[in-house]
């Protein structure tokens, strides 16, 4: 049987991409950058997406998604029933090594609360021909 030799592999070729979801079921009031959920993907990595939904929000609620305890997505306010995109942070901070996680924060006034946050979190492997 022979090996066959991919020659065309580009960097940020779909099939090297994975979805990761974060969530936080229910964020009380009067959270100050309370973590919620957290993963460690075991190889290095740079977030190339960022999307979010949540069932239900009350007054001022944001998140932000970090990796190694830097700001890769910063104080994103999510709205209410729709699906959006959040703003990446510098590339410096959207890279993690092999031990590092990527962490849902979020934070709420004295009378925000969110219900159903989701976070989808987009990773593509580095190290793979110079990328």
């Amino acid at each position: 049987m022979a090996i066959t030799r991919l020659r065309h592999y580009r960097s940020g070729m779909p099939l090297t991409r994975q979805v990761i979801t974060l969530s936080a079921p229910s964020v009380p009031i009067s959270q100050t950058d309370q973590p919620y959920d957290s993963i460690v993907p075991g190889y290095a990595f740079r977030i190339v997406g960022v999307q979010h939904f949540a069932e239900s929000i009350t007054a001022a609620v944001d998140y932000n998604v970090t990796v190694g305890g830097r700001a890769a997505v910063d104080d994103q306010v999510p709205v209410e029933d729709v699906r959006g995109d959040a703003t990446l942070g510098v590339a410096a901070n959207l890279a993690g090594s092999s031990t590092e996680a990527i962490v849902l924060e979020s934070t709420t006034d004295g009378s925000g609360l969110a219900v159903g946050l989701k976070v989808h979190v987009t990773i593509e492997p580095q190290g793979l021909r110079g990328t």
